[in-house]
C-alpha cells in the first residue's frame, strides 16, 4: 500500500486500512478491511446520485483495489492547573 499521508499539519491517524471485500448496498458500497492495527474494520459509503449496474460493477472494482485512511485533528493537550498546597495536616 502506498503511504497516505495526512491532509495536514495537526492531524493524526485514526485508522489505516487496505480495501479486503466490497459490496454493493442500496445507493452505496460496504468496504471490510482489516487495518495495519490487525482490526477488523467496516465502512459504509454512501453516494446520492443514480448509477446503472455497469457503472455500480466498475466503481465496486475500483474501490476493491483501494486503500483508506481516517484522520482526525489532534486535541491540544489539557492544562494543567497547579494545585494549590493542602491544610489539612497544618498544626493549630
Amino acid at each position: 500500500m502506498s503511504e497516505l499521508l495526512p491532509p495536514s499539519p495537526g492531524f493524526t491517524a485514526v485508522a489505516t486500512f487496505e480495501t479486503d471485500a466490497v459490496q454493493a448496498r442500496g445507493r452505496g458500497f460496504v468496504l471490510e478491511a482489516t487495518g495495519r492495527d490487525g482490526v477488523d474494520y467496516i465502512m459504509h459509503l454512501s453516494l446520492d446520485l443514480p448509477m446503472d449496474p455497469r457503472t455500480r460493477n466498475v466503481l465496486a472494482e475500483m474501490l476493491s483495489q483501494s486503500a483508506c485512511a481516517l484522520w482526525r485533528r489532534r486535541r491540544p493537550p489539557l492544562r494543567r492547573t497547579a494545585r494549590q498546597p493542602s491544610n489539612h495536616h497544618a498544626s493549630p
